[in-house]
């Protein structure tokens, strides 16, 4: 009786990292433009490409297209505080580093819109039940039946 071959260590090309839509079209003039520009290199500087994996652009001013399909934008602010003037009702959740930081930003980013405060890196461990999106949304899926 011979043993199973040992799981494959590649990544398989299904995968979720892999899988998303490239980055939108209208980001593809600014990424391209900030990545040619040497001379602003201390302020704009691109990581990744348009592989489906992943962009992460820092500029020292918001990029003037929604980064989606895996990409992100970084915006160096001199004070957390000032972060707060790039959110809004779209920003769903704020990773804030370090912890005791969260308190003194948690009012400001809820009245800005943001919905979720974390730990920076908590962003992805959401239990289940907790409003989302601004509602309940599995008290949306059960009958609820009062005995009284």
């Amino acid at each position: 009786m011979s043993l199973p071959a040992p799981p494959s260590t590649s990544r398989p090309t299904h995968c979720g990292s892999c899988s998303s839509k490239p980055p939108g079209t209208r980001s593809r003039p600014t990424a391209s433009a900030s990545r040619c520009c040497a001379l602003l290199a201390h302020e704009y500087r691109v990581w990744g490409g348009y592989d489906r994996r992943g962009l992460v652009i820092r500029s020292p001013e918001p990029v003037d297209f929604h980064p989606d399909g895996k990409t992100v934008n970084v915006v160096p602010v001199g004070a957390l505080s000032e972060a707060v003037a790039h959110t809004g009702v779209a920003t769903r959740t704020v990773g804030v580093y370090p912890d005791a930081r969260k308190a003194e930003l948690r009012d400001a980013l809820a009245c800005a819109g943001v919905q979720r405060v974390v730990s920076l890196g908590g962003a992805g461990g959401m239990p289940p039940g907790p409003p989302h999106d601004g509602f309940y949304p599995l008290h949306r899926l059960v009958r609820w039946v009062n005995d009284e």
